[in-house]
């Protein structure tokens, strides 16, 4: 009697449901469509609300999904009212096609009236197949052409959900890689989660995703891509994989928010523009490993009031730290062999620099408009190799402290005598080239 009761009810309910004119597909499961509040192998939680057919839920389960298979789980009538989705079993091109769609962005690259803001695809693996999920070549910064389809099992693909308007996502536990631009100018995006099984994440990958807060990057992911988290004005933290050996380009370019970062000790270089205009960093202190900073790296981080560099750093190129106008003092490490053109231009609170010993070339315009650069520390006795610029328009009041003996070789050279007040020798016998204790004035590191 409760199994006839059951079916009666079952029936009816698909009956209310086409009388609505809600688009059931014949190969559809019937009793999955009609079953509210619970979810079922290979069906769902259907989103009408049997007080209101005319309303949906706003939130949908789908489990066991096979792949190419979400649109007959998700009419037409209800996909712009589910705002919250979780899906377990497969998902193909074709699926994602539907979801972009749902999340206010469709295969165009149009905007839609989706409401979709919560993505939980974590139990379901991505399938490969020639389905598109954008057609949208317009999107592609070169002007090329592309077939936007998943190639590989498990793959996160290029321009996946770009545009569209999620708050949270939680990515597939299977995926291995996120491609090229997978989730860029999603503006709304707050809250991540990649599993420990994704080992490569792409360039631009969360670019612009103005409202991304926090992210975690598992310790298998070995590459980051270029640009990934430029433009994420929101982004005030972040943990780093460990296997990590590069801060590729542009890697945080405009992270405003950005107070503070810990690089990990596998980092060996960091790349152009890497920090540019990270405004609110205040400081950081660079792993022992790195060896290279490529130009541009910290331009613009108004903030930045200390930065300790690495012993193993070879040169600093040009424009890395300029228009840094907190910085108020540096110590180049030994081993530093030059100092690129417009290096630390515009620095307008550095005040003191002490120079390594096995420096060779100071290139154009390297310090200029240091406004309050007071104390230069040079302890080479054989001048390097200067820019006849490179100290142009630093304080007028400006001392030069170099080892004794050598007062006169500084002085013969044009770049080290034309923007010093005095050239001052001191006794760096017993300091390792620094200037001893007695001597005055001396940097405040």
């Amino acid at each position: 009697m409760q199994k006839n009761t059951w079916l009666y009810l079952a029936l009816s309910t698909v009956l209310l449901t086409a009388s609505c004119g809600k688009d059931l597909d014949d190969s559809m499961d019937y009793e999955a469509a009609i079953v509210k509040d619970t979810s079922i192998k290979g069906g769902s939680s259907d989103t009408q609300n049997k007080d209101n057919p005319n309303s949906f839920s706003s939130e949908k389960t789908i489990k066991d999904l096979k792949a190419g298979k979400l649109h007959d789980y998700i009419s037409d009538a209800e996909k712009y009212h589910i705002e919250k989705l979780t899906l377990t079993g497969e998902l193909n091109g074709m699926d994602f096609r539907l979801i972009r769609d749902m999340a206010g962005c469709n295969y165009l690259g149009d905007k839609t009236e989706g409401k979709l803001k919560v993505l939980d695809f974590s139990e379901a693996k991505i399938v490969a197949s020639d389905d598109k999920y954008l057609d949208a070549d317009h999107l592609l910064d070169w002007g090329g052409t592309y077939r936007f389809y998943i190639k590989k099992d498990n793959e996160l693909p290029q321009y996946l959900f770009h545009g569209c308007k999620f708050t949270t996502i939680i990515v597939s536990k299977y995926a291995t890689s996120i491609g090229d631009y997978a989730f860029c100018y999603c503006s709304e995006l707050n809250s991540l989660s990649i599993f420990d099984k994704v080992t490569s994440i792409a360039s631009h990958v969360f670019y612009y995703c103005t409202s991304l807060k926090s992210i975690k990057i598992p310790n298998t992911v070995t590459s980051i891509g270029l640009s990934t988290f430029a433009g994420c004005s929101s982004l005030t933290s972040i943990d780093l994989s460990s296997k990590i050996t590069s801060i590729k380009a542009n890697l945080f370019g405009g992270c405003s928010s950005l107070a503070t970062i810990k690089l990990p000790e596998s980092v060996t270089i960091i790349q152009n523009n890497a920090f540019e205009n990270c405004t609110n960093l205040t400081s950081i202190s660079l792993p022992k490993s790195v060896e290279s900073i490529d130009k541009y790296a910290f331009s613009g981080c108004k903030n930045l009031n200390s930065i300790i560099l690495s012993n193993k750093l070879k040169s600093i190129e040009k424009y890395t730290f300029a228009h840094c106008i907190s910085l108020k003092s540096i110590e180049i490490p030994d081993n530093v062999v030059s100092i690129g053109e417009f290096c630390f231009e515009y620095c307008s609170s550095l005040t003191s620099v002490l120079l390594p010993i096995s420096l060779k070339k100071i290139e154009l315009y390297a310090f200029l408009d240091c406004k309050n650069l007071t104390l230069v520390i040079s302890p080479i006795n054989d001048p390097p190799q200067i820019d006849d610029y490179a100290f142009k328009d630093i304080s007028s009041q400006a001392i030069l402290q170099v080892p004794k003996g050598s007062k006169s070789k500084y002085e013969s050279i044009s770049g080290w005598k034309t923007y010093f007040k005095e050239i001052k020798e001191v006794d760096t016998s017993n300091s390792g080239g620094v200037p001893s204790e007695g001597d005055n004035p001396t940097p405040n590191y």
